[in-house]
């Protein structure tokens, strides 16, 4: 990745100059998370 400018990395630090070129390039889609919020445990 770091290869084809998509992060860049000094230190302990990440910087993702182009998000939407890493999720393209990643094919990321924010479905695939799944994110559900329960309500408390009964």
């Amino acid at each position: 990745m770091r290869a084809d400018g998509l992060i860049e990395t000094k230190g302990t630090r990440l910087n993702i100059p182009d998000w939407k070129k890493l999720k393209q390039v990643g094919e990321f889609d924010t479905t695939h998370l799944h994110l559900v919020r329960e309500g408390p445990a009964a």
